[in-house]
Order: C-alpha cells, then sequence, then structure tokens
C-alpha cells in the first residue's frame, strides 16, 4: 500500500505541468533530456535511440501517427512500394500521413528538377561559376534561345545546333538577327574595318577601311577569234579577302543576226590554271546585223586567298560572228576588300 501510494505522488507532477525532464528537474519542453555527461572527456554514451526497424517492418505498419519517428537500419528487405516508396537508404525517417518521409532528403539541383517560386539572385561576390562537359547544347536557356555546345566549343543564338564560334539565327528570312546598340551609319570610324558576309553567312572583316578600286580597259582585242581564244586579258594582283568584281563589255554583231543566246564569257583563274569564277552575260533580245550594242553587265563577290589572277573575257563558240573587236570597249571594275 505504502509503495502504491509513494508511485502515486511521484507521477502526480506529471499530470500537473505534463512535463517530463530526464537527467534534469526542470523541463523546458514536454519532454527534456539534458545530457549526463554534457562536457569533458567521458566515454558514457549520451543520446536519444528511436525506434530502429527494417524497411519490411516500417512499410508493415497500419494507422500511424502523422510525425512518426524511426531509424531504418536496413533496406534490403521489404520493396520500395507503398508507404515505402521513399525508402532507398539506411537514415531517419517520418510518416507524413502518406508515406515514410526521409528526415534530411538528399535532393538537390544536382539531382531533381524543382521548380522556383519566386525570383532568386546569386552573389558571386569573388567567386567564380563555371559548368564543365563535353556534350553538344550543355547549357541552354528556352529552348534554342541560347544553347552551348560543349563538344565543339561552340554557342548558337537562336539555334542548338551552332557550326561557328557564335552562330545567330534569327528564324527570319533576310534578318541577321544581330544588332549594335549606340553605333549607327553616321558614328565616326577610326582606323576601323568593315564587315562583310561570304558565301556561306559567315561574317568577314574586309581587308582595308575602305574599298580598293582597280578599273581596267582594253580596246587592242583582235577583230576576229573563236570561242575558246580570249580576247582580252587582265592579271590581277589579290591581297587576300573579298573581291566584288563587275565586268562590261560592248560586241558587234558583223554580217548575220545573233540570236537572243548571244554571249559573253568572263572567267578568272589562279596561278595553277584552277578556274574560280566563270561567269556568261548574255544578250536580252535578238539585234540587227552591224550594230553594236552593250552586253549586260554582272557583278561577282569572291572570297579569294592572296595570290595572281588571270582574268580573261571570251565570245561565245556557239555564235562566232560576234565579236569583242578592236573597236570595242571591254572594262573591268575590281573592287578589292
Amino acid at each position: 500500500m505504502k509503495k502504491k501510494l509513494l508511485f502515486g505522488i511521484m507521477i502526480i507532477p506529471l499530470f500537473t505541468y505534463a512535463q517530463v525532464g530526464i537527467n534534469n528537474t526542470s523541463p523546458a519542453s514536454t519532454l527534456d533530456i539534458t545530457a549526463k555527461n554534457a562536457t569533458g572527456t567521458s566515454t558514457n554514451v549520451d543520446g536519444l535511440l528511436v525506434p530502429r526497424v527494417d524497411r519490411q517492418k516500417a512499410q508493415s505498419m497500419t494507422s500511424i501517427p502523422i510525425s512518426t519517428l524511426i531509424f531504418v537500419n536496413d533496406v534490403s528487405t521489404g520493396t520500395q512500394t507503398g508507404t515505402a516508396i521513399d525508402m532507398d537508404a539506411m537514415g531517419y525517417y517520418f510518416y507524413n500521413g502518406t508515406s515514410w518521409t526521409k528526415l534530411n532528403p538528399n535532393v538537390t539541383i544536382y539531382n531533381s528538377d524543382e521548380t522556383l517560386t519566386s525570383n532568386r539572385t546569386v552573389k558571386q561576390n569573388t567567386n567564380t561559376l563555371a559548368f564543365k562537359g563535353t556534350v553538344k547544347n550543355l547549357f541552354s536557356v528556352d529552348g534554342n534561345t541560347f544553347s552551348v555546345d560543349a563538344a565543339n566549343d561552340r554557342v548558337g543564338i537562336g539555334t542548338d545546333s551552332p557550326t561557328s564560334k557564335l552562330e545567330i539565327n534569327s528564324g527570319v528570312a533576310n534578318d541577321s538577327g544581330m544588332k549594335f546598340s549606340n553605333i549607327n551609319s553616321s558614328s565616326p570610324i577610326s582606323n576601323g574595318k568593315a564587315l562583310a558576309v561570304d558565301a556561306t553567312g559567315k561574317v568577314v572583316t574586309i581587308s582595308t577601311s575602305a574599298p580598293l578600286a582597280t578599273i581596267v580597259a582594253n580596246n587592242t582585242a583582235p577583230n576576229t577569234g573563236s570561242g575558246t581564244n580570249s580576247s582580252w586579258t587582265y592579271t590581277y594582283n589579290h591581297s587576300g579577302g573579298l573581291a566584288y568584281i563587275t565586268a562590261m563589255a560592248t560586241c558587234w554583231a558583223n554580217g548575220a543576226t545573233p540570236s537572243n543566246g548571244t554571249a559573253l564569257s568572263f572567267t578568272m583563274t589562279n596561278s595553277a590554271g584552277t578556274v574560280v569564277v566563270n561567269r556568261v552575260s548574255h544578250l536580252p533580245a535578238a539585234v540587227p546585223i552591224n550594230v553594236r550594242i552593250s552586253m549586260p553587265p554582272f557583278f561577282h563577290a569572291v572570297n579569294l586567298p592572296a595570290g595572281t589572277y588571270t582574268i580573261r573575257i571570251f565570245k561565245e563558240a556557239a555564235h562566232p560572228l560576234t565579236l569583242v573587236d578592236a573597236a570595242d570597249v571591254a572594262s573591268i571594275t575590281i573592287l578589292t576588300f
């Protein structure tokens, strides 16, 4: 009887204050545990041990109160399904009302997709931020708006498959998609170089700040000739880069009325004899005999390496009566950049 009375007296404070202290007489919460040896070199173990179960036991529990805490010490049993869907490693788990959830889930931007709930700012200060990889489209913004090709060290704007160090694809015909702010056609320049576009669409610089124009004329062509003999030849030394070429000539029809196919051929060969430019200019319509008429001029732009080139004008073999003769004026204008 005395023992029962003593036990009753001991537990009265527990119901009165609803707080329990272990190793202390003034608990500050519902359960307040004070380490027996909070400091020093004692080898005694201080801590809290929660129930330790394996995965099979955890997923077999029913009617689990929310916030129940356990320590899973073995995930080789049971299956990663049901309430244990997230139970893939040893550690602390609590019950969230639906399943067991890791107390410290290893979820980061490196292994899980997430969504920002508001604006965020990264302050780097003096620290660097680097992205390293070896694949195409390693880093992208909004599809192909901006793409980094780490496999080939390229950047694409408007494309996720850039073919140059920087490729801009506006997606609109005849629109480069590129704009320079704070400068315009009236902005002064000093020893600058102009930009041009070669045949592949690449942006290149021209070799001088102003184009160099070479204008030559020749009126010593022979009175007769064949379709394979040049009636006008000019040697041209090119410094390398783009060459804009304009060729013009007049023709004389003697003895017959040429057809609308009457043509004048123009070629440019390099020092090895390889033809690098071959153009043909045709009369727009048949002309009367013994009438001089200007051949339609043509314009050509070509990117050439430095070297010596030979320019020739031929009459068309199919129309031998149409000549560039001594009385004609054959002229070529060469603009080099």
